[in-house]
């Protein structure tokens, strides 16, 4: 009988695992999706840049949590280089967005006419 109680917290622990890799991808990914559309647009090397930098930076980190954290670990890293990235395209997107506020050269269409 004790063993079906010890099975029970162990499958308990699987789902919290589960769970919190879930929450860790979710976040992520929702801070990803703001951004992406009007700098694709706007800047279409932007994300390649970005990128290019933080890649090195993520393997690294990877490295060194895989063996501590396990998959875990990996989902919370994956999901903070999201952030990171996307709280550098809101504030790209931002200036991107200000400035081009700012155009002088504008001159309305007939196109734009109702």
């Amino acid at each position: 009988m004790a063993d079906l109680w010890e099975e029970d917290d162990d499958h308990e622990e699987d789902a919290m695992r589960f769970a919190l890799r879930r929450l860790a991808f979710f976040l992520g990914t929702l801070w990803a999706c703001l951004t992406l559309n009007f700098l694709l647009l706007k800047k279409p090397r932007f994300f390649l840049l970005l990128d290019t930098i933080l890649a090195p930076i993520a393997a690294l980190a990877y490295v060194y949590a895989t063996p501590a954290a396990g998959a875990v670990g990996v989902a919370w890293i994956t999901s903070a280089f999201r952030v990171v990235k996307s709280l550098v395209a809101q504030a790209t997107a931002f200036r991107v967005a200000r400035h081009e506020g700012h155009r002088t050269d504008w001159q309305p269409t007939d196109a734009a006419l109702p």
